[in-house]
C-alpha cells in the first residue's frame, strides 16, 4: 500500500473530518489511518477551491480526540482487472 499524507484534522463535524492536504487527492474510498496506523475511516470527496482544496474523511465513529492529529491515506497499488464487454 502507498501512503499519501492528508495533513492534520482541522475540523470534526459529527462523523466527518476535514483535512487540508498539500496536494489534491482523489482516491475516494481509500482507508485513512493515524500515524500510529489506527484506522479511523475512509476518504471522501474533496471540497473547496481547486487550487486550495480540503479533503473530507468519513470517520468510523465521532471521536473529538482526532482533532489536530496527522492522518494518512492508504492506497492499494494493486491494479484492478478490467472488465470488457464481450462482443457478440
Amino acid at each position: 500500500m502507498a501512503d499519501r499524507p492528508l495533513g492534520k484534522i482541522l475540523q470534526i463535524h459529527g462523523e466527518e473530518a476535514i483535512t487540508q492536504p498539500h496536494q489534491p487527492f482523489l482516491a475516494v474510498g481509500a482507508t485513512v489511518v493515524t500515524t500510529d496506523n489506527r484506522i479511523i475511516g475512509k476518504l471522501s470527496r474533496p471540497i473547496g477551491r481547486v487550487d486550495h482544496p480540503y479533503q473530507v474523511v468519513k470517520l468510523n465513529s465521532a471521536d473529538p480526540s482526532l482533532l489536530g492529529q496527522f492522518v494518512i491515506a492508504k492506497v492499494s497499488n494493486k491494479k484492478r482487472k478490467k472488465h470488457h464487454k464481450s462482443r457478440r
